[in-house]
């Protein structure tokens, strides 16, 4: 068969990231787990449904079963009082493969677990079809003030607490090229 387009994506909700207001997205991280996919497009959103692409990149060379880093050649700052939507088109997918990477889970249901196939109007979540993870999907911001020369990361985390259930973002923070210190978990 020809192959099923999967695209995964990361939700962000207005005010989620409080500190990166203003910082300019430099870099997608994606971890791509499987192979046989045709093409590979990077997506950037704004907005509350997904209607404002404000990014869009076909993507060469990249890995299999591995992290991989993207540059975004255009400038796009974050705005704490916008939603962001980051994700990836595997195009052709063939049925039985899995490229898109997952964490550890529990998932965050409308965050980080939302996907659809074959470019349908409707999002699924992996929760809702029994899957308790969430896409390898991470942001790297930087600040606009060079003189600062701070580089915030935003991942999705790993992290969780069987009794608690606790889940969310870890926001790193790098100043002038240094080790990486968690500054918050939202």
């Amino acid at each position: 068969g020809a192959g099923v387009d999967l695209t995964t994506v990361v939700h962000w909700y207005f005010n989620a990231c409080r500190e990166c207001d203003s910082m300019k997205i430099v870099k997608v991280r994606n971890y791509i787990a499987d192979s046989g996919f045709t093409q590979l497009v990077l997506n950037i959103w704004d907005g509350p449904s997904l209607s404002d692409t404000i990014y869009t990149d076909t993507l060469d060379n990249w890995l299999y079963d591995n992290w991989n880093e993207f540059e975004i050649s255009k400038e796009i700052i974050w705005d704490k009082y916008k939603e962001y939507w980051i994700g990836f088109t595997y195009f052709s997918r063939p049925m039985g493969t899995f490229p898109a990477g997952i964490d550890q889970g529990p998932a965050i249901p409308g965050y980080g677990d939302l996907f659809r196939i074959n470019g349908e109007e409707e999002w699924h979540r992996l929760s809702d079809i029994g899957e308790g993870n969430n896409w390898n999907i991470a942001v790297l911001l930087e600040a606009r003030d060079s003189l600062q020369n701070a580089e915030t990361r935003i991942i999705h985390s790993d992290r969780t607490s069987q009794e608690s259930g606790f889940i969310g973002y870890n926001i790193y923070l790098s100043i002038n090229g240094g080790e990486y210190e968690l500054v918050d978990f939202i």
